[in-house]
């Protein structure tokens, strides 16, 4: 949360069962009472400590353990223990001078080579081995301008174990190997794989391609070997008549053959094709589907995606502070979907339907549309419209700046920058 706690809910009933604080990675001495000025025991770090966020979570594939990557630079491990309300305790801390902006924890790594891989602001991929408790920079071979640009994503290979991909501001698509006996010799060291069009706020690695999208409406699959671009899924002609017109594409989240994409309002749901084969720019093959939309208003920026172990629930948060627990029923028997459907018919997309309200606790929403203050609702009118029209609702300077700090927490760079060329 922004508070800088951990909540842990139970994957069954939803229900709040626990929570803990986290650590600041580095400790301030305060100088006077009456003194708002501290002194930092690492010179190296200019940051507040009570002033970081949590940019991250991981769980260890047995669920015991939680990983946590915050802005202050510092990465945690956590052993939660099996039953709840047991006492946490730290059992690995990786300290960096950069804040860490995406973390993974590969699943299907023997135990003996158990590591976290994260992503910092200064470029550098990290690999932390967890037995020797050493970090190892990913990605040494790359050209400065690759790998001094601010890691923005991670995306981990489907087998869970052998490689990552991140994704950088620049637009740069870089391939780093876990182990060195899931590929030759020859390739084991990470390449620059492709050049996105945008900064990739969405990275995901389904079967046979790699997925990357931003801020410029598109959806792209590159190869995951060559880096060659397989097919892009253009939403910047969309309808002026559609009730959420396409925006910035914030987050993804992959289960089995479905992966779901947030954007404004949306989640786009796409599904991988049962080809085996490893599709060329020159085959006619697709290998993903689009299956449909999913509207959910008042969701406004999606900005975190988590399925459940059994693939069957998807969990979204949203900028608003509301979390949505979904049904797949792309993964359900095609009876029940057909009856899920005659519930739930007016959805444009029925891969993906809201779990009754009685199943939820209060503070899980199933779709409800949130209170709008008045500000939030004149950014989203502005936004709505024709640019010109939408600015003229900014009556004053006071206005514009809170229109280009909405647009920006929101992730909408493209309109934020319209905005400022109006004030400067």
């Amino acid at each position: 949360t922004v508070g800088r706690t951990i909540w842990l809910y139970d994957a069954q009933d939803g229900v709040r069962r626990d929570k803990f604080p986290t650590k600041p990675a580095r400790k301030a001495i305060q100088k006077d009472k009456n003194e708002e000025e501290f002194k930092y025991i690492d010179s190296a770090a200019k940051v507040m400590t009570a002033s970081y966020i949590v940019k991250a979570l991981a769980f260890s594939p047995d669920s015991n353990k939680l990983s946590v990557a915050q802005s202050d630079g510092g990465v945690y491990v956590y052993k939660l223990g099996r039953s709840w309300g047991q006492k946490k305790s730290i059992c690995h801390k990786f300290l960096h001078d950069s804040p860490v902006n995406s973390l993974l924890w590969p699943p299907y790594l023997p135990s003996e080579d158990a590591q976290l891989v994260y992503g910092l602001a200064d470029g550098a991929v990290v690999a932390a081995h967890l037995k020797s408790n050493k970090t190892k920079a990913l990605g040494l071979s790359l050209s400065l301008s690759v790998s001094k640009s601010y890691v923005i994503a991670l995306a981990l290979h489907p087998d869970g174990a052998s490689a990552v991909v991140s994704a950088h501001y620049d637009g740069s698509l870089c391939w780093h190997p876990l182990t060195s006996s899931s590929v030759s010799s020859s390739t084991y060291s990470s390449r620059l794989l492709a050049q996105h069009t945008c900064a990739p706020f969405v990275l995901a690695w389904v079967k046979n391609a790699v997925v990357a999208a931003g801020n410029d409406q598109h959806v792209a699959l590159y190869h995951p070997e060559l880096g060659q671009v397989l097919h892009v899924f253009d939403y910047s002609s969309s309808s002026p008549s559609s009730s959420v017109p396409c925006r910035e594409f914030t987050c993804a989240a992959v289960a089995g053959s479905t992966l779901v994409v947030g954007n404004f309002d949306s989640l786009y749901v796409y599904k991988c094709t049962s080809s085996t084969q490893i599709a060329t720019p020159v085959t006619a093959t697709p290998i993903l589907e689009h299956v449909g939309i999913h509207y959910v208003p008042h969701l406004f920026s999606a900005t975190a995606l988590a399925w459940s172990a059994d693939e069957r629930r998807l969990a979204v948060g949203s900028f608003c502070g509301a979390v949505d627990v979904y049904e797949s029923m792309i993964t359900l028997p095609s009876s029940l979907v057909q009856q899920q459907n005659e519930v739930h018919h007016q959805h444009q997309s029925s891969a993906l339907l809201p779990l009754p309200s009685t199943s939820l606790p209060s503070h899980i929403s199933p779709s409800v549309p949130l209170a709008l203050s008045p500000e939030e609702q004149l950014f989203r009118d502005a936004k709505s419209m024709v640019f010109e029209k939408g600015i003229q609702l900014l009556q004053n300077q006071n206005q514009l700046e809170a229109a280009v700090d909405h647009a920006m927490a929101g992730k909408d760079f493209v309109y934020a920058l319209k905005v400022l060329s109006l004030i400067h």
